[in-house]
């Protein structure tokens, strides 16, 4: 930056950390079935990519590119026990190619993914019970400046070789009115979430740092809980939503956090107002960190960094059709 305006240097300066460009593209094909057999649904499907990836590295005076195809499968069923209540199952493979450019030093992430639950509905009144576990065959990490990674390691994908990452989804809503004009809107939704790397190694990622098998991953908190309370009659709408986040590890590791290497919990407090003004459109005004709570949100990429302040957003929403 000079003098407020984006600038390209010429000649390049000699600590100049990355100047690249990245391309890709991608052709997909998917397809899906659905068989009902009484009360039970299947469905099926197949997703195909072909991927061709190039990196112009203008440091490096080179242009290296990959390419190659990958398959994406998955399958769910429904079973429904009565009108108002149905179990659930699945199992879905997961993928994120590597960005362009890092040839046989990374590999793309994959894994499979599964699932399974109950859900219910009757009335104004619904929820849902499910369980998760994703097995990775291999977790890949991005190494950029705001992970604190050295200039040479900026830009790099690191292999976190096989992850396991489990838990528990629940979530719950229902609509209590009073007469024919006036709704109390409720939910309530909490995440527990486990997770483990599979396999010892040393990683130039000062996220995973030195690994030993059965670490927990960072950034990955183990509790998240959201409850929402809301009026709403045909012309206008309030809501509350308390959102809470328990502390989360800074880097790999195990046993208890310390306040050196984790951030903090948090428990934030949002609020707004919506106004309905038919075919004119939609006015809304929304705060969030209504308390102005002041936490450590991240301590990377060097040191302590706060989460947001309270936010005011002042907003229109118009309707042409």
């Amino acid at each position: 930056m000079m003098s407020g305006d984006l600038v390209r240097f010429d000649p390049r300066p000699e600590e100049i950390t990355r100047d690249e460009t990245g391309r890709a593209q991608a052709l997909a094909f998917y397809a899906q079935d659905r068989a009902r057999f009484g009360r039970l649904s299947v469905t099926a499907g197949l997703r195909t990519e072909l991927i061709d990836t190039e990196l112009e590295d203008r440091l490096a005076d080179a242009t290296p590119g990959e390419n190659y195809a990958v398959f994406i499968p998955g399958a769910g069923a429904f079973y429904e026990v009565t009108p108002w209540l149905g179990l659930l199952a699945g199992v879905h493979k997961g993928f994120v190619p590597v960005t362009p450019g890092q040839g046989e030093s990374a590999s793309p992430e994959s894994s499979i993914n599964y699932e399974a639950g109950a859900r219910l509905a009757h009335g104004r009144m619904a929820g849902e019970l499910i369980g998760f576990f994703n097995d990775y065959s291999n977790l890949s990490g991005n190494c950029g400046q705001f992970v604190g990674c050295t200039d040479e390691d900026v830009g790099t994908e690191f292999d976190g070789g096989r992850v396991h990452v489990y838990g528990l989804e629940a979530a719950a809503r229902a609509e209590p009115s009073l007469g024919s004009w006036l709704w109390f809107p409720l939910s309530a939704t909490y995440t527990f979430t486990r997770s483990e790397f599979r396999t010892s190694f040393e990683s130039e990622n000062p996220m995973w740092g030195d690994v030993e098998a059965g670490f927990e991953l960072p950034y990955l908190p183990r509790h998240q809980l959201s409850l929402t309370a809301a009026a709403r009659t045909r012309l206008f709408e309030l809501s509350a939503t308390a959102r809470h986040t328990s502390a989360m590890r800074d880097v790999a590791g195990t046993g208890p956090l310390e306040d050196a290497t984790s951030t903090e919990a948090v428990t934030l407090l949002d609020l707004a107002a919506h106004a309905y003004l038919g075919s004119w459109g939609e006015a809304y005004l929304t705060v969030q960190n209504a308390t102005d709570e002041a936490h450590i949100a991240a301590r990377r990429p060097f040191g302590a960094r706060p989460g947001a302040p309270r936010i005011f957003i002042l907003g229109y929403k118009m309707r042409f059709f």
